[in-house]
């Protein structure tokens, strides 16, 4: 088969995120959804990609993409293929934030290149973020890191010697200090002059609790906070708040 221009840059963002579904795919690209799948079907009978149901008991299960044989020698890379679990779950999660983040800006003069959680993994660093992504205009760009608390699996803050998010915003602002950004300068190709956090929560009551959180830390603001229901109506408008200086309402931009 004949692989178009668009066909390599869907093997390469299947590739940056191990695996991605058809809705992934399709927002992404900003693909019609029957032309998408007819192109993704191709692909998979050319050996470039794999399919297996991801297990759900909401109707029919959504079919998950990672890269097949042709696709591996295209790229020369080793085959990953996708685990179900936990782990999975908070991936996917992770991965709809970034790609709606980056499909924000399509439209714009704002150039936004996004990096997923794994392969920060590999570097091994101190503290590992959910994703992170740089935003580049007129040769000023800025990284952003990303803490999707949305499942809301960690303690905020706890007497008890185990990681809680109270530990986690603490590395950060360490972090932020010693303006360790090193692996993300080498990564995005960039000289970034420290950072932003970004987090997403689920609910109210959390936001309030890692909101106190952040402000008896943060003296520096670079923690930025909005809730889940905000960030999906518009990831990128004024729904950002930023406790140690009692801002609200501000745009990621």
């Amino acid at each position: 088969m004949r692989l178009m221009e668009r066909d390599k840059e869907i093997l390469e963002y299947v590739c940056k995120f191990r695996c991605l579904t058809t809705e992934q795919i399709t927002h992404l690209f900003g693909m019609n959804i029957k032309v998408c799948q007819r192109r993704l079907r191709v692909l998979c009978k050319g050996g470039y990609l794999n399919k297996r149901s991801i297990p759900s008991t909401a109707g029919n299960s959504p079919n998950l993409f990672y890269l097949g044989k042709a696709g591996l020698s295209l790229l020369g890379v080793r085959a990953l293929k996708p685990r179900f679990g936990m782990q999975f779950t908070h991936m996917q999660m992770n991965t709809d934030l970034l790609l709606k983040i980056f499909c924000s800006f399509r439209d714009s003069s704002i150039e936004v290149n996004i990096l997923p959680e794994h392969v920060i993994k590999k570097q091994e660093l101190d503290i590992v973020p959910d994703g992170a992504f740089c935003l580049t205009k007129q040769h000023q760009s800025v990284l952003l890191l990303l803490e999707n608390d949305s499942p809301e699996t960690e303690i905020v803050k706890s007497s008890l010697y185990h990681p809680d998010i109270e530990t986690k915003i603490l590395k950060y602002i360490q972090m932020f200090r010693d303006n360790d950004v090193g692996f993300y300068n080498k990564y995005f190709k960039r000289d970034f002059l420290r950072f932003r956090l970004f987090v997403i929560v689920s609910t109210s009551k959390r936001f309030k609790a890692i909101k106190s959180l952040v402000k008896e830390y943060d003296e520096h603001g670079f923690v930025w906070i909005t809730t889940l229901k905000k960030f999906n109506q518009n990831p990128c408008g004024d729904i950002w708040q930023v406790p140690a200086t009692e801002k609200a309402d501000l745009s990621i931009i």
